[in-house]
């Protein structure tokens, strides 16, 4: 790997004392994923939880009275999307609708959802050039709408079985579709034409069995995370297998139950496991370098974690599927 991380020797003491550690249940499970002296990730903040108050019978018994709506809260959140101007679009899977986060200054000024009466059951969700793309499990379609929430139609792309995950490659100008029971991530252009079937090498043998999230480093290269083999697969930016680590076992280094992926800017790789309920960085060479959290409400805790994405400010977004919120940590990329 050309871009080692010169790890502090904080990092060297954990790696070695995950390494020599046995079953994850009898582990010390870190409960801070702040490091003292390397706050390289400390929690931020959440998204979509329902403070106390509102939460409350008196709350909602005037809300009822009134006629007037609360704050949109999260059900179950799976797919997240962050623009440059700070604006968050999350995917309520259980509520079938997308909410948008709309920031002026920093400052949150509105929650406004949609997407009710054209979704039955979505999953990802990427913006391009202005438009909307959400991928539906139950239409098995993608689903688009413009900036105003207006439907613009459905995309039914040729050999797609079920459309998960959603990720644009602004280097290539194609939308990556992560097709889990199709065992592909499909190429397509903005019209939904396939470009590219990855999953199989030149000889037709399979090399994905149940993809379920992508990202791309840095350098464009392709990462995609295997559900089925626990494996973290890399391709080149023209679709060829490179290489890839990985093996289901149950402790730290390992996957049980991995589902959402994401590249820092520094060519690190984050992976949720559901199964852990926790977030694990690796290096690109398999490594392990650090993990944080276990099953649990709290903050730093998680209930069957999904999708991860990274905003420009390298502020980690963690679909925390079942504790209805996105969980955000902020990460100070290394230096080289």
């Amino acid at each position: 790997m050309d871009q080692l991380l010169r790890i502090p020797v904080c990092w060297l003491m954990i790696v070695i004392i995950i390494a020599c550690s046995g079953d994850l249940s009898q582990q010390e499970v870190i409960p801070d994923p702040v490091i003292p002296g390397q706050s390289f990730i400390s929690a931020s903040r959440s998204l979509g939880e329902i403070s106390g108050a509102e939460n409350s019978f008196m709350y909602k018994l005037k809300q009822l009275i009134t006629g007037t709506e609360g704050v949109p809260a999260l059900t179950r959140p799976t797919g997240i999307v962050i623009e440059t101007s700070g604006d968050v679009y999350i995917v309520d899977a259980d509520k079938a609708q997308i909410l948008h986060y709309h920031y002026e200054e920093n400052r949150l000024t509105s929650i406004t959802a949609f997407g009710n009466e054209n979704l039955i059951s979505p999953w990802g969700i990427e913006i391009i050039a202005g438009v909307i793309y959400v991928s539906d499990l139950g239409r098995g379609e993608i689903v688009r709408f413009g900036r105003n929430y207006m439907f613009l139609g459905a995309l039914a792309v040729d050999g797609l079985v079920r459309p998960g995950q959603l990720k644009f490659n602004a280097t290539s100008g194609r939308l990556l579709i992560v097709d889990t029971p199709g065992h592909q991530v499909l190429a397509v252009d903005t019209l939904g034409i396939v470009q590219a079937s990855i999953g199989n090498d030149s000889r037709g043998k399979p090399l994905l069995k149940n993809p379920v999230a992508v990202d791309i480093t840095p350098d464009g290269r392709l990462v995609i995370l295997d559900g089925l083999s626990r494996r973290v697969e890399f391709f080149s930016p023209t679709y060829q297998y490179l290489d890839g680590f990985g093996k289901y076992d149950q402790v730290p280094g390992s996957f049980a139950y991995p589902r959402g992926l994401a590249i820092s800017s520094d060519g690190l790789i984050f992976i949720s496991d559901a199964a852990f309920g926790n977030i694990q960085i690796f290096d690109q060479t398999g490594i392990l370098l650090y993990f944080w959290g276990q099953t649990g409400m709290a903050a730093g805790e998680f209930m069957l974690p999904v999708t991860l994405v990274f905003d420009n400010q390298d502020n980690l977004y963690v679909a925390d599927q079942y504790n209805s919120r996105i969980q955000i940590f902020s990460y100070v990329a290394q230096d080289d």
